[in-house]
C-alpha cells in the first residue's frame, strides 16, 4: 500500500507534465491551425501517452510485470486508447453537452483519465509480482 501511493504521488507530477505537452497540443491545434477539438484532443492525448509511458517507467513505478519492453508499450498503449475514449467522451459532454469551453472540459477529462490510467496501468503492468513481495 505505502509502495502504492508513493507511485502515485510520483505519478501526479509526471503526469503533470505529460498534461502540458497534451494541452499545449490541444489549444495550439484549436486556436493555431483551425483544428476541431476531439481531432487535436486526441493527437494531444496521445503524445502526452508517449511521454507519460517514458517518464513513468523511469520514475513512477518501480516493479514491471512484464518483461519484454515491446509488449508492455502495448499494454500501456492499449490502456491510453481507453483512456483516449474517455478523454474524448468526457471532452464531447462538457463541450457539446452543457456548453463548456474546451479547456475547462479538457481539466475535467484530464481528471478522470488520470485516475483511469493510473489505476489500470498499476494493476496490470506495475504491481509487484509474488516473487516481488518476497
Amino acid at each position: 500500500m505505502a509502495t502504492e501511493r508513493s507511485e502515485l504521488f510520483t505519478a501526479l507530477p509526471v503526469s503533470a507534465v505529460a498534461l502540458a505537452v497534451d494541452v499545449a497540443l490541444l489549444h495550439a491545434l484549436v486556436a493555431v491551425f483551425g483544428w476541431h477539438y476531439l481531432l487535436a484532443g486526441s493527437v494531444g492525448f496521445t503524445a502526452g501517452v508517449a511521454v507519460n509511458y517514458l517518464l513513468s517507467i523511469r520514475y513512477v513505478f518501480r516493479y514491471r510485470r512484464v518483461e519484454s519492453a515491446a509488449r508492455e508499450f502495448v499494454i500501456f498503449a492499449i490502456v491510453g486508447v481507453a483512456g483516449l475514449a474517455l478523454n474524448a467522451a468526457v471532452l464531447a459532454l462538457f463541450v457539446d453537452g452543457f456548453g463548456q469551453h474546451y479547456l475547462f472540459a479538457k481539466a475535467v477529462a484530464a481528471g478522470a483519465s488520470f485516475l483511469f490510467n493510473f489505476g489500470v496501468r498499476r494493476q496490470l503492468l506495475f504491481r509487484p509480482t509474488q516473487k516481488d513481495s518476497r
